[in-house]
């Protein structure tokens, strides 16, 4: 997945310091025993897009800098400060959405990093919880770092109490830090978007300038610059820091506290870039055996009886050869134990029986004669799981045979990851929760519907394995009948009525029409139909009228109303007409793709069927990706007055003009109500 860049005023990046010393400064003098980091991953050039690598890696120095995985969490993004304790790796998410109106959703949550299950989490809090960096110090736990004030119009120094969730100010930040670490001194240094290394005060937040790293190309003319970290091993008072420069090049650096000049150790192997950047608790560095690696467990079909694999590690903590036999311990939800010997590099495989249906705690480690290494564990349902929701569930109608067809996927899995068996499905017709299908192995179904009226359908789909159902799944909504009569009006700020038109999410990224306020800070009290944003994929999102009929020969007047919910951003949305609510079938035009003002603006297109039938008119957001939101608030479909009418506004002032039944009204044009008029045998309208 590719980064992308980030205004300095809307900055992601964030910094974890370490709660445990390590040795390292022998990086320099001992290439066996360089030390580690621990970093959230921000960006790599071989990750997923969908959030899935998301988590906490090691970063090994020596001999050459590589990247191995602790755990991974999508919720695990550290890009508003974090710390460790206990076990736990504490992070603060932040959401920028709402930046530009002073608003910065957070949440923080802990993982356990061994297992990296979300053990606590506290949500919605307010701006003050969002740092640009922070800082742990070993000695107290105490997280210092630099936090945006509550209106967000500048920044501070501030220290946190995580355990209180309370945050005290020490005092006004003149620089935006891409990196931070804090000295055993307690000395807070940090390296700032200017290149430069500062030394700040944590009583009173003074900034001393120490002197330029010497790493160029850090920050863009415009403001912009890409996620990053630091930190300072506090045993040694060596400063890290993953600089990402605006070309998107990653590397590891030292920075000299006396002097600020920054010494490159490496690039990372594929352009990974970190926030939350820390040195490993004790546990992790030391003369006994590294962590275990490919800790797995099979249960097969779902029964009682599974087995355990993992692979021995050929190295200490501190990276020197083990060179002796090991043994190992399984150990089964904290109690019954399996153990045996293994040599470095092995790969370990352990039968484990009388195991409970349900979660259970599978966990694994290694000892030498010089120590054992940290526990690994993982998490594995036993029995029948739950299955996750159908996928791509998709519903489509034809006009020629008059028949719904649904089709979907098969669950990727178990909510659990556990065993599925064989499945079936339910499908149920809405309106009215109508189960068209039970117990069904086949991925699709068909059915006739009826078309005297229109209906707004849509279908739900369930997988069942015996004893387990998965959640709903929905297809889109399709209005299927004889069509709407014109004039035909609809004022989507009635859900009743966005429900009748069509939702098409193209690029299937998630983000898509709904029904909802236009930009969620109140300044409209109206719901309206709302295209969300993505941060990663530019807008390809449909809403579609349900059937309108139309005539050969006659001339309509399409007229809506849509917005840019915020004017700051360039939302862009064309409009297309075809015979059916499908893209393929949108295939004339009535906007080309333009940029829509920040107030609801009125716009006018006219159609004119070469044939009579039910015609459908699709509104499509193509805005580039991370933009704002799109809304449409009505459309609306007339008969576009015939040839030869007038408007009253080029009727003379003193002309008789009489109403359509042949009464004299007046003869002042102006003194008209608005209504259909005669003059000089001429048809005019108001």
């Amino acid at each position: 997945m590719k980064r992308t860049f980030k205004y300095i005023l809307c900055a992601t990046a964030a910094l974890l310091a370490a709660t445990t010393p390590a040795n390292a400064d022998s990086q320099q003098g001992n290439s066996n025993k360089g030390p580690r980091l621990w970093g959230c991953l921000n960006s790599s050039n071989t990750w997923n897009s969908d959030g899935s690598d998301y988590g906490l890696y090691r970063i090994n120095i020596q001999p050459t800098i590589s990247i191995e995985k602790i755990f991974t969490n999508h919720e695990c993004i550290a890009n508003g400060g974090a710390r460790i304790h206990d076990g736990k790796y504490g992070v603060t998410a932040c959401d920028y959405s709402g930046v530009g109106y002073g608003v910065i959703y957070t949440d923080y949550l802990e993982f356990n990093y061994t297992s990296g299950n979300r053990v606590y989490s506290r949500r919605e809090l307010d701006n003050t919880f969002a740092a640009i960096e922070t800082a742990q110090y070993d000695e107290t736990g105490e997280v210092y770092g630099v936090y945006y004030n509550s209106d967000l119009t500048g920044l501070e120094f501030g220290k946190m109490d995580f355990d209180e969730l309370k945050r005290n100010t020490i005092g006004t930040a003149t620089h935006y830090y891409l990196a931070l670490g804090i000295s055993s001194e307690k000395d807070l240094y940090g390296v700032a978007d200017d290149g430069n290394l500062y030394r700040i005060d944590i009583y009173d937040g003074t900034e001393t300038l120490v002197g330029t790293t010497g790493v160029k190309d850090l920050v863009t003319n415009d403001g912009k610059y890409y996620a990053q970290s630091g930190e300072i091993d506090q045993k040694t008072n060596t400063f890290y820091w993953n600089a990402v420069d605006t070309n998107g090049g990653s590397a590891l650096y030292t920075v000299d506290l006396q002097t600020g000049k920054a010494t490159k150790i490496g690039d990372m192997p594929n352009g990974e870039s970190f926030v939350g950047l820390c040195i490993p608790p004790i546990e992790d560095q030391g003369d006994g055996p590294a962590r275990i690696g490919d800790l797995d467990a099979v249960f097969p079909n779902g029964g009682e009886e599974g087995t355990v694999t993992f692979t021995a590690p050929t190295l200490t903590m501190n990276g020197d050869e083990i060179g002796e036999q090991m043994t190992y311990t399984v150990t089964l939800n904290y109690g019954s134990k399996t153990t045996g010997t293994v040599m470095p590099g092995e790969k370990v495989s352990v039968n484990v029986t009388g195991v409970e249906g349900g979660t259970n705690v599978i966990a694994a480690k290694v000892a030498s004669s010089k120590g054992a290494c940290p526990e690994d564990e993982i998490l594995r349902y036993v029995g029948f799981d739950t299955p996750l929701p159908v996928g791509n569930v998709s519903f489509t109608y034809s006009n020629a045979t008059g028949n719904a067809t649904v089709t979907w996927d098969a669950p990727t899995g178990g909510v659990k990851e556990g065993f599925l068996g064989e499945l079936v499905y339910n499908v149920t017709r809405y309106p009215g929760a109508v189960k068209v299908a039970t117990g069904i192995s086949e991925r699709t179904f068909s059915e006739p519907l009826p078309t005297t009226d229109n209906t707004a359908y849509y279908y739900g789909v369930v997988a069942v394995n015996g004893i387990r159902e998965s959640d709903m799944a929905q297809s889109r909504t399709q209005t299927i009948g004889p069509g709407y009569d014109t004039p035909y009006s609809a004022d989507l700020s009635d859900q009743q009525v966005f429900n009748t038109f069509t939702v098409i999410d193209a690029n299937k990224d998630g983000k898509t029409w709904s029904y909802g306020k236009v930009d969620n800070y109140g300044t409209s009290d109206k719901n309206t139909a709302v295209s969300m944003y993505s941060i990663d994929d530019d807008a390809d999102d449909w809403i579609i009228t349900p059937p309108i009929k139309l005539q050969k020969g006659k001339v309509y007047d399409v007229k809506f109303t849509a917005q840019s919910a915020y004017t700051k951003f360039d939302q862009k949305m064309e409009v297309k007409y075809g015979n059916d609510a499908l893209i393929e079938a949108m295939t004339t035009t009535l906007l080309e793709p333009t940029i829509l003002p920040g107030a609801p603006t009125l716009y006018t297109a006219r159609i004119t069927p070469a044939a009579d039938g039910k015609f459908y008119i699709g509104f499509h957001d193509v805005s580039e990706k991370n933009m704002f939101r799109t809304a449409l608030h009505s459309v609306a479909v007339e008969e576009a007055s015939p040839t030869g009418i007038t408007t009253v506004g080029a009727a003379p002032a003193d002309s008789r003009i009489y109403t359509i039944d042949g009464r004299l009204a007046t003869k002042n044009a102006s003194a008209l109500n608005k209504g259909i008029y005669i003059m000089n045998g001429k048809k005019l309208v108001k």
